[in-house]
């Protein structure tokens, strides 16, 4: 009995260790699924018992435990750089000006008047004429292929034509009057000026080789014609003035009609306004000097130069220009200088400043 007592109780204990060995293999396989992936996992427990006596489960564990939330990191994105508008700045007067061409002058800084060329903006410039005797009144071809001048170099004044380099100056009209003014016709082929033959004016037509297409005497006895200029309307225009120099009267005239305008002042050197039928710039006296104005001869006209000095020979800007532009001459410094006027927002540039 104590016999069959003791291998009982030691068969109850033995089986009881044999259950807590159990317990504990499965709670520590749990543990190791709680820490594993959400993935299924064959657990093998093994369980030791008495010797002789081992008893093997194999089971499968899905672990059902939510995953941990990956990390995504936000990626902020560069700023764009929004690109810079191209720039609509208007250009300057001296980048407009460099692109108008060249303005052709008369100077006696050398001592006598010779012709220069020079570019709108102030550079590059050029002398043409270096014979002895005085060379003025420079006027462009329409083409600004050739210049018409004036010159007393053979002792009279007669018309010479050059081209624009100063190259092949050639007499192109010379007798015992005086020829001056010269201007051209709109097409380039005819040249008109004023012929002064002891006291008597006409305005003389020539080609371009020097034939007399035709004349016009002008009936103003007493009078000095000056100024003239031929517009698209195929109309002249020129300044007379009393030979005390004090009283000048505009005049306007086809081939065969006259018409004289007279300002309530002296007024000299009409220039015409291209591609602007009635558009004049004249320079008229006033107290202290003379000034320019446009449409002077109308009853409003409007001021281009004011101020300071004599401000005279008005000459408009060609036709690709549409006389945006004037050009003129001013002692306002002492000296007689060249000048340009932007004749829309009345901003003035020296052009051609001389040092005597």
């Amino acid at each position: 009995l104590r016999l069959s007592q003791s291998v009982g109780l030691q068969k109850s204990k033995t089986g009881e260790n044999m259950r807590k060995t159990i317990m504990l293999s499965i709670m520590f396989a749990l543990l190791l699924i709680a820490c594993s992936s959400n993935a299924k996992t064959d657990v093998t427990i093994t369980s030791t018992g008495m010797p002789g006596n081992t008893v093997t489960r194999t089971q499968t564990i899905t672990n059902t435990l939510e995953p941990e939330p990956s990390f995504t990191p936000t990626i902020t994105p560069e700023p764009t750089e929004t690109p810079k508008p191209t720039s609509t700045s208007t250009p300057s007067i001296p980048e407009i000006l460099a692109n108008m061409g060249r303005i052709a002058f008369a100077s006696d800084r050398e001592g006598w008047f010779d012709i220069y060329t020079i570019l709108a903006n102030g550079d590059s410039l050029e002398r043409l004429t270096t014979d002895t005797g005085n060379n003025k009144e420079p006027k462009w071809s329409p083409d600004g292929e050739r210049i018409a001048f004036s010159s007393d170099r053979y002792g009279s004044w007669d018309i010479f034509v050059m081209n624009a380099d100063g190259s092949g100056q050639e007499l192109l009209i010379g007798t015992s009057a005086n020829e001056t003014n010269p201007v051209w016709s709109e097409d380039g082929e005819q040249l008109a000026y004023i012929s002064e033959d002891r006291g008597k004016f006409a305005i003389i037509f020539i080609d371009s080789a020097g034939n007399i297409a035709d004349d016009i005497e002008l009936d103003v006895e007493g009078y000095e014609v000056c100024c003239l200029t031929w517009d698209t309307e195929g109309l002249f225009h020129f300044s007379v003035r009393l030979g005390d120099g004090l009283t000048l009267i505009l005049w306007a005239m086809n081939r065969d009609e006259f018409e004289m305008v007279e300002p309530k002042n002296e007024a000299c050197c009409l220039s015409w306004q291209p591609g602007y039928t009635g558009g004049y710039a004249v320079s008229i006296g006033v107290p202290g000097g003379w000034q320019i104005f446009q449409d002077a001869i109308l009853d409003d006209p409007k001021p281009l130069v004011t101020g300071l000095g004599n401000n005279l020979n008005p000459t408009w800007s060609p036709w690709h220009n549409r006389g945006q532009w004037l050009a003129y001459t001013t002692d306002r410094d002492g000296n007689t200088d060249i000048y340009l006027v932007e004749v829309n927002t009345l901003e003035i540039t020296p052009l051609v400043v001389c040092q005597s």
